[in-house]
């Protein structure tokens, strides 16, 4: 388990990037490249309650959205920098108008597959990042 603030491997690796604040907010499977960046992505997936978007940028910054009908809440930005350090993570909207229950997407988009979320309910505004790694697993 790599924890917040710890420097990850160089080598390409799948991994799970977990977002809590009291509960688990959201679960999100990754692949790292050797040089530590990502290729630009977007995914949308529609969910019971609203869209559920990850946006993978080229400046490494990952923005999570979760939207109720028109509306898109950020509900955390984070970076993976050249370094391979995990910067913080800072929650600017509770998720529990967006999310009641855990659901389960399951849906790849690119290198990312979403795994499900789940409710928040508590007063924090900035969240820690924990990053559990998989060296085992691989791409294709």
């Amino acid at each position: 388990m790599f924890h917040f603030g710890e420097e990850l491997p160089s080598t390409f690796v799948f991994g799970d990037i977990f977002i809590p604040d009291g509960q688990f907010a959201s679960y999100i499977r990754f692949a790292q490249s050797n040089s530590s960046r990502f290729d630009a992505c977007i995914g949308v997936s529609k969910t019971k309650v609203g869209d559920y978007c990850v946006v993978i940028e080229g400046d490494c910054v990952v923005k999570l959205k979760m939207g109720l009908g028109t509306g898109l809440y950020t509900c955390g930005i984070f970076s993976i920098f050249d370094s391979g350090l995990v910067s913080a993570l800072h929650k600017t909207q509770k998720l529990t108008e967006i999310f009641s229950e855990i659901v389960n997407l399951k849906k790849k988009v690119g290198f990312f597959e979403i795994k499900g979320a789940v409710d928040l309910d508590t007063p924090q505004d900035v969240a820690l990042l924990e990053v559990q790694l998989k060296s085992s697993e691989r791409l294709l």
